[in-house]
């Protein structure tokens, strides 16, 4: 990313994927972050999203999220 125009379009293409939630992209971090439904959506799909409009995927972390305000099943 080379400016807060990036982020927006970054965020934009993320957030047009059924099942995102939130994400957001920043120029100053490098990274983009994004809450998402992983029965409707995946990472290679955030992937292909990025580099589909010209931008490189240089790493992928995933950190587990779950809603505290969820009711625990059993």
């Amino acid at each position: 990313m080379n400016c807060g125009g990036c982020e927006t379009t970054i965020a934009g293409a993320l957030n047009e994927i059924d099942g995102v939630l939130e994400a957001k992209a920043s120029f100053t971090e490098q990274q983009a972050k994004v809450k998402f439904d992983s029965s409707k959506a995946d990472i290679e799909e955030f992937k292909a999203a990025i580099e589909g409009k010209g931008y490189t995927v240089e790493g992928i972390e995933v950190v587990e999220y779950t809603d505290p305000s969820a009711e625990p099943t059993e």
